[in-house]
């Protein structure tokens, strides 16, 4: 994934960038840029991991946080509802060798929200 985030505070755009694994209600996070950090998003709660401080912090989810957290991951209805989405080819995304069976996709938020 690659995430950017623009804020007035900022001249340029936050970007992170790293991969994500989903399996059932359960997604994992692993940010490798611009700091490592791994959280992994369950129904229940999400656990992040901050490698560099030794660090794990755990928050509970209610239902209003768990679509926000992304994850489990939403399904396709509720994305579209919230945000533009493009097919992105995987090579451009920072996909590394064998990209078959991978999807990537562009979300771009419909509200400042």
């Amino acid at each position: 994934f690659e995430q950017r985030k623009q804020t007035v505070m900022l001249k340029k755009p936050l970007v992170s960038k790293g991969h994500l694994l989903g399996k059932a209600d359960t997604v994992l996070w692993e940010t490798r840029e611009p700091r490592p950090m791994s959280m992994l998003v369950t129904n229940d709660d999400i656990s992040m991991y901050y490698p560099a401080d030794k660090l794990v912090e755990v928050y509970r989810l209610d239902a209003r946080f768990r679509e926000a957290a992304g994850g489990p991951l939403p399904r396709l209805g509720p994305l579209k509802e919230r945000f533009e989405l493009a097919e992105l080819d995987p090579r451009e995304v920072g996909g590394v060798g064998a990209t078959d069976g991978l999807l990537a996709l562009g979300l771009t938020p419909k509200s400042d929200e």
